[in-house]
């Protein structure tokens, strides 16, 4: 069991600059922490913007804890080389 996220995304100025997305699953308003995977920084997916302006979207899965009880959250950042943060955003709560 799952989950598909998309993530749209605008870049300007990252021509050849490699971008990742990275994903954890926390549980909503501060609850219990998950433990393993789910609360590491996953990787998403990798862009290679081949223009000054680029622009889309890309969908990547994340896999639900086995302990499927409650409702979780998708945190996501898009990060620049060197651990640069872009942007940042969360999906609604989700069972």
């Amino acid at each position: 069991m799952g989950v598909e996220v998309s993530a749209e995304f605008d870049l300007r100025g990252l021509r050849g600059e490699p971008i990742s997305l990275f994903w954890s699953v926390v549980r909503p308003n501060g609850g219990e922490r998950l433990s393993g995977r789910w609360r590491d920084h996953n990787l998403g997916f990798q862009l290679l913007p081949g223009s000054d302006h680029a622009t889309g979207s890309k969908s990547f899965w994340v896999p639900l804890p086995k302990s499927r009880n409650g409702s979780f959250i998708i945190q996501a950042s898009l990060m620049a080389k060197g651990a640069v943060a872009l942007a940042s955003a969360e999906t609604e709560e989700f069972s």
